[in-house]
């Protein structure tokens, strides 16, 4: 017995073909990780000037550690609290609706046979709660029925529909009768079940490694407690959160409904029709709270951390049946500097990082016991994930392959143990062995023709469906605006103007796209921008060959760009590990189709490589703007790790790996997390001048709103205040698209809004009238107006080209 908690659990034999040797393998692959995460080290420590690690600071940055020393810096920087600039009660009001979201998630597992720690269930019933009261939310909000009473009875009504199913599912009927105790049975059957997968598991007994294992926890921790602060005690500042997930959650308060608003442009017109699960429930909470706080929308994301944390450790259980090794790959992902800042961020992307790391813990379930209640877990959560973004579709090819998988070469079960709970019980043993032992799982064909398959594809489709559907009858493209050539009826689409647009997302964004312009490109981009006329001008448009992505990846995953985001964890554990799984799965095409765990490690190994390959697809071919857009590779990373640390066969190697990933724990993960994301330049403070890495935000403790914004946006915050101090009840000409900041009684006209495309190419005298007929009075320059190309299309007659170097430049629109 001691043997077993000192040892990690036997390897099956390498399948590599004849002359791969496993322990050389796994060698090379730590040499790549201790190179990957020096190599991060010392440009972040030692040559961090040239990194644009964050947007533009002063010359002679100090290096990553610096954070650690201003951590206790109180001659400089002293700790200062405001408490009373925190809204407690909308923060207290938005975890209480996540507690609500857990009951109801529970309630839902509770009518299924699932056996899972306990958690991994609390990470399943957010998930689970969150999409049952989503979806149903979200449909009774298309048809504007969205008010405190309607929440309320709608919560109510779950409660106690799925109440009712879980007393059902807990009283069977048996030989014509009802057996009383099948609620104890379940719950015995679940623990007995529990005690023989834990008799499994590697524990941690020296010294040294019980010490590793609690500074491991400490630091995950730790992180998360730092998530928890910047993500839910200092305001709002993430650029998409201004336009989109806060600014249209409050508009949903507001209205009671969601804002209707169909145009292809850079703004509130296309993403007024992106699913919006993280703004709907936003919304619903500050409903119920009966007022506005852009609290109620910053506790879920760094809540979405915690969890997905739990979910990924116990994943990374599986795989490697060791403990420590889980955390250690817990803390890998827990410290991913892109995994930090998307949980700090008040945004959907902290939804998808979750819901993911759910479906694929899921996933592993089911492919390695077939039971029923995971196939419907799965399938639901991929029905709610289409609710967070149109990205989430991915999940559903995810999903055919893990029944194609789980049911293409059926695992033939040996005799199990009997259950102890049968030697104590007069429950039929054949009723207990229907619903715990693990089934012959059907050939794939007869299960694809099966009643339980087609109903649960059916739910699937139902529950999925609403935001598509609403989207087709209202823009006439259920992923609006997006594939306009196969859904020609896309209303208000303007192709010249998504072209623009994704030069302007581009030039913003730190996708593969950026790091791989092209000469030509530019060139023509300051022909356009130099342009006195541009009537006759044609804009720059983005054409990468793949070849020129290809040739610039090593600079955008390795060494500069925004390398840092996923470093060193996706170059040092991630790619090592997904090379070693497709080494070690080049053996023998006969598994011992008996050996359970094997079979399911290496087919969900196949289905993390697919997530892999279609991320990295989408993002090469399809969309290469910003690398959020590609974010389940940070749940991916430490799921890839797993099969690293299965190919270090001596306990001299896999503590060599647990070091190196406490290590990444320190730097980047501990050191980034005291930053905090919302401050990324230079500030000026109290008469001194701050680096990101002097820990002002983790230093003012519930600094006021106007001071933060002040801190982050720079003269982008006095343009706010001009804005909400002369334009109320006004209509303001502007590509400025942060409605959060602004008062809703400011009314934005954008430059590609549909009825000022109209106005495009007419006479200098006709746009003016134009734009006074539509109410325009105002007009305000930002930066970002220039790189939004067919904003000149509306030319300087109407209003004035700013040649200032102002950053910004407010005046009544002429005549």
């Amino acid at each position: 017995m001691a043997d077993r908690h000192e040892q990690p659990p036997k390897e099956e034999p390498p399948s590599l073909a004849r002359a791969w040797d496993l322990r050389f393998l796994g060698a090379a692959a730590l040499i790549v990780a201790l190179a990957a995460t020096g190599y991060f080290f010392y440009l972040h420590q030692y040559r961090p000037n040239h990194l644009s690690r964050f947007e533009a600071g002063a010359a002679n940055q100090p290096g990553l550690l610096s954070t650690l020393r201003h951590l206790a810096d109180l001659d400089r920087n002293p700790y200062h609290f405001y408490a009373g600039n925190l809204d407690w009660i909308a923060l207290a009001t938005a975890a209480g609706a996540a507690l609500v979201l857990i009951a109801i998630g529970y309630l839902a597992l509770g009518a299924l046979d699932l056996y899972i720690p306990k958690l991994a269930r609390l990470a399943l019933a957010y998930v689970v709660g969150l999409g049952v009261v989503g979806v149903v939310l979200e449909v009774e909000t298309i048809f504007g029925i969205h008010t405190r009473e309607t929440i309320v009875a709608t919560v109510g009504f779950l409660f106690v529909i799925l109440t009712g199913l879980v007393l059902y599912r807990t009283s069977r009927i048996v030989k014509g009768g009802p057996f009383a105790d099948w609620g104890r049975c379940r719950s015995e059957i679940a623990r007995e079940y529990s005690k023989r997968y834990g008799e499994t598991l590697c524990q941690p007994t020296g010294p040294l490694a019980l010490a590793v294992y609690t500074l491991l926890v400490v630091l995950i921790a730790v992180v998360t407690l730092l998530t928890f602060y910047h993500g839910s005690f200092t305001p709002v500042t993430y650029w998409d959160s201004l336009i989109l997930y806060v600014g249209y959650a409050r508009d949903i308060f507001f209205l009671q409904a969601f804002p209707f608003k169909a145009v292809a442009q850079v703004g509130i017109g296309l993403g007024a029709n992106y699913p919006h699960l993280y703004a709907l429930m936003t919304a619903a909470t500050a409903t119920v709270a009966g007022r506005w706080s852009d609290s109620f929308a910053q506790v879920a994301p760094p809540l979405a951390g915690l969890l997905s944390c739990f979910l990924i450790y116990y994943t990374a259980l599986r795989l490697t049946r060791h403990h420590l090794l889980a955390l250690a790959l817990t803390a890998v992902f827990r410290t991913v500097p892109y995994g930090i800042a998307y949980f700090v961020y008040a945004s959907d992307y902290s939804f998808v990082m979750l819901f993911v790391a759910a479906f694929l813990y899921v996933a592993l379930l089911y492919l390695e016991t077939t039971l029923a209640g995971y196939f419907v877990l799965a399938t639901l959560i991929a029905a709610f994930a289409m609710h967070i973004n149109y990205l989430m579709g991915v999940l559903w090819i995810v999903w055919a392959v893990m029944l194609i998988l789980a049911h293409g070469r059926p695992v033939r079960e040996p005799e199990a143990e009997p259950l102890e709970v049968l030697e104590e019980s007069d429950l039929p043993r054949d009723m207990v062995d229907l619903q715990t032992k693990h089934p012959k799982p059907p050939a794939l064909g007869r299960f694809l023709r099966s009643g339980r398959f087609w109903g649960w594809v059916v739910v699937a489709v139902v529950v999925a469906s609403p935001w598509y559907v609403r989207n087709w009858v209202l823009t006439g493209n259920p992923v609006y605006a997006f594939f306009q050539p196969l859904f020609p009826k896309t209303e208000n689409y303007n192709q010249e103007v998504m072209d623009s647009a994704r030069v302007e997302w581009t030039l913003n964004g730190d996708g593969i796209g950026a790091a791989s312009l092209t000469r030509e490109f530019w060139e023509q981009f300051d022909l356009f921008r130099q342009a006195r006329d541009v009537s006759n001008v044609e804009i720059a448009r983005i054409e990468t060959p793949l070849a020129r992505k290809i040739a610039a990846s090593w600079r955008f995953w390795v060494t500069d760009f925004n390398a840092w985001k996923l470093a060193p964890s996706f170059v040092g554990i991630a790619l090592p590990g997904f090379l070693i799984f497709l080494m070690l799965s080049r053996g023998p095409r006969r598994l011992d189709l008996t050996d359970r765990e094997t079979v399911a490690r290496r087919r969900f190994g196949w289905l993390c490589t697919l997530l892999l390959l279609l991320l990295l697809a989408y993002h090469y071919l399809l969309a290469d703007l910003y690398l959020y857009q590609i974010i389940p590779l940070v749940v991916l990373i430490p799921l890839f790790g797993a099969y690293f640390v299965r190919a270090l066969g001596g306990r001299f190697e896999r503590g060599l790996f647990v070091a190196l990933a406490l290590w990444i724990a320190i730097f980047p993960g501990l050191a980034m997390a005291l930053m905090g994301f919302k401050l990324k330049s230079q500030v000026d403070l109290g008469g001194r001048r701050y680096l990101p890495f002097e820990l002002v935000a983790l230093h003012q403790v519930g600094l006021d709103q106007a001071t933060f914004h002040q801190l982050a946006f720079g003269n982008d915050a006095d343009a706010w205040v001009a804005l909400n101090t002369y334009c109320l009840d006004e209509k303001v000409l502007t590509h400025e698209n942060r409605h959060l900041v602004l008062d809703r009684r400011v009314e934005i006209v954008h430059f590609d809004d549909w009825e000022v495309q109209a106005l495009w190419g007419r006479s200098p005298d006709e746009q003016l009238r134009g734009l006074h007929d539509l109410g325009v009075k105002f007009y305000l320059f930002i930066p970002n107006e220039t790189k939004h190309q067919v904003n000149r299309r509306l030319g300087p007659p109407a209003k004035s080209d700013i040649s200032t170097g102002e950053p910004w430049e407010f005046s009544a629109l002429r005549g």
